[in-house]
């Protein structure tokens, strides 16, 4: 069996998060950290949906996620 490489460092990262998360848990995700949000993404899309995120954005405890889009902060700047 051949050894897959094909994935960087940063999806490996993601998907020994996702591993570690289990279903009906509360996981934590800080400012600044995607890596640690796409585990916990990938764990609620794929074994995990009814996890609930605590963050630190705004000091939060979400059942669900959504996209974050930057369009409406940077139109000051445009």
């Amino acid at each position: 069996m051949a050894i897959s490489t094909d994935y960087t460092i940063d999806e490996l990262i993601s998907v020994c998060i996702c591993r570690q998360i289990v279903n009906g848990e509360v996981v934590g995700q800080g400012i600044a950290t995607p890596l640690v949000m796409a585990g916990i993404l990938l764990a609620k899309l794929t074994h995990a949906p009814d996890i609930w995120i605590a963050s630190a954005v705004g000091g939060t405890l979400c059942s669900d996620w959504s996209p974050l889009g930057l369009t409406s902060i940077e139109k000051p700047w445009l």
